[in-house]
């Protein structure tokens, strides 16, 4: 190879780029193969020059390599994070997009039989409660989109006040009795004959609390029951909320919490995941139990004494939380 590359010290030149484009193309561990047979290719090579230079241009060689290697599969993940950032944003239209289809429809609908017949109160009535479930709905489906965007950059507002533990779960209850009523399922609350306070955001708390139980009536038939218990633990106070529902599969309760996981179509799968941000955030955890056709119990705990309480609106930081 001497005609082409002048000399033998000049022949690192044709391995360097194979170490590269074998990193490349199969990952940092062939990469870093392809540097030791390399080094051993080199040192045949360059037997016959001097001692003293020969150690030192190979070290010099395994470096550049390594550092190649490195930068090969970091630009590698940088391309894994962009895709997946992508297929999310995706993901993330196409269920808005097919989340918001029907509740629209339902408006439409609504909206066009209340201009052609509006004689009848009872159907005036249905008409417009129809039209107030989809607006709710919608408006449910953006304030999980902002809350999942802001949990994305580790932040989630939160303002931590000293709060009734009993007030809470009664108006977790109350707003969604209509609901339970009207599927046929009873809804009801266990609580410790003591008062019990603790510091925490109340509309946070009670976005975890009507999630489960959203979620509770959506797989709780006609005739079943929902239990939402609060009580004092060690720890701090201690939720659950308990249903007869069908129960969750053991493959698909490892997913629960992801982001934008469903086992089913009734939901975008943003809204346990934003539960558990919303727990950690004030220093406790979330977790369940379940088995087919035995129901759930979806239980957190947070500490009864608040974390230093920031200023009125400020954001918390939840990074370090998400990551343990």
């Amino acid at each position: 190879m001497n005609p082409w590359w002048g000399r033998e010290q000049n022949r690192h030149l044709f391995f360097l780029p194979a170490v590269m484009l074998t990193a490349w193309l199969f990952g940092f561990g062939p990469g870093i193969v392809a540097t030791i047979i390399s080094l051993v290719a080199l040192a045949c090579f360059w037997s016959g020059a001097g001692a003293g230079r020969v150690p030192f241009e190979l070290l010099l060689f395994f470096l550049v390599s390594g550092v190649v290697c490195l930068l090969v599969r970091s630009l590698q993940r940088a391309r894994e994070r962009a895709d997946a950032a992508r297929v999310s944003r995706e993901q993330v239209l196409t269920v808005v997009a097919h989340d918001l289809r029907a509740p629209l429809a339902t408006i439409m609908v609504s909206a066009s039989s209340l201009s052609r017949d509006t004689v009848d109160p009872a159907v005036v009535k249905s008409r417009v409660k129809a039209i107030d479930r989809a607006v709710v709905r919608m408006d449910s489906l953006i304030r999980d989109i902002v809350d999942a965007a802001g949990v994305e950059r580790g932040e989630l507002p939160m303002t931590i006040k000293l709060e009734r533990v009993d007030t809470l779960v009664q108006e977790a209850i109350d707003l969604h009795a209509p609901l339970a009523q009207e599927a046929g399922v009873t809804l009801e609350a266990e609580m410790p004959r003591h008062e019990l306070s603790m510091g925490c955001d109340r509309q946070r708390i009670l976005q975890v609390l009507g999630n489960l139980i959203g979620n509770a009536l959506k797989f709780t038939p006609a005739g079943g029951r929902i239990t939402v218990r609060a009580e004092e633990q060690e720890t701090g106070i201690g939720f659950a909320v308990d249903d007869t529902g069908s129960g969750i599969a053991p493959e698909h309760v490892a997913h629960l919490f992801d982001r934008y996981w469903s086992g089913d179509s009734r939901g975008i799968g943003l809204g346990l995941y934003i539960a558990r941000s919303i727990v950690r955030g004030h220093g406790g955890d979330i977790g369940v139990r379940s088995a087919p056709g035995a129901g759930s119990s979806f239980y957190f705990t947070v500490p009864r004494a608040p974390a230093p309480a920031p200023a009125p609106g400020a954001a918390i930081s939840l990074r370090h939380l998400l990551e343990r």
